[in-house]
């Protein structure tokens, strides 16, 4: 008889671990879901603000089209 409850406890403590771990995965995995949608959402606010092309930036374009590198004079 001290065998089966042993096996009992045994099993319900194992389901109360997988159980926990699941629960805590989901968690976390909920959380790393709703911080990328914040960073992109976030992203996008940057984007509009600072546009990342160089042609939103026309002095620095004809200063970028000027210049010359070392490598361009040896040509």
């Amino acid at each position: 008889m001290d065998k089966v409850k042993a096996k009992k406890i045994i099993l319900r403590t194992l389901i109360g671990v997988v159980t926990l771990l699941v629960v805590v995965s989901a968690i976390q995995f909920y959380l790393s879901y709703r911080s990328n949608t914040n960073f992109e959402a976030v992203e996008e606010a940057f984007d509009k603000k600072f546009p990342r092309t160089i042609d939103s930036y026309s002095d620095l374009k004809v200063e970028a089209e000027s210049y010359t590198t070392p490598y361009d004079l040896m040509i």
